[in-house]
């Protein structure tokens, strides 16, 4: 759903599977901003960070954090470098703001949740 609510405001979208494919692309497409997940194989969301801050070129990216662990990964993962932490469920209306905010590009996100 991020994908898709992304793609359609003109947001080029680049996926990971884990987290050492996120940090290599990371490095080789140098995203406005990154969107990781606490949880993945290989290497986790919270060590992704900490390597993406590592690099000079990266240090300046936005990290938001996405978990279902709730507030006991907070602090760990502001700590490993994250600027924001979302919960899951996921609210694309939350994302909204801080898109706008750390892009500098205006969107309206229409959602209507289902009946």
């Amino acid at each position: 759903m991020i994908r898709i609510v992304l793609e359609h405001h003109g947001f080029r979208v680049i996926e990971a599977t884990n987290g050492v494919e996120a940090v290599d692309k990371a490095v080789e497409e140098r995203p406005d901003i990154i969107l990781m997940d606490l949880a993945m194989p290989l290497m986790s969301g919270m060590e992704a960070a900490q390597t993406i801050r590592k690099s000079e070129e990266l240090s300046h990216v936005p990290i938001i954090a996405i978990t279902a662990f709730r507030n006991e990964f907070v602090e760990k993962a502001v700590a490993a470098g994250c600027d924001y932490v979302m919960e899951k469920p996921f609210d694309i209306m939350k994302l909204q703001p801080l898109l706008e905010d750390w892009t500098n590009k205006d969107f309206v996100v229409h959602y209507r949740r289902p009946e």
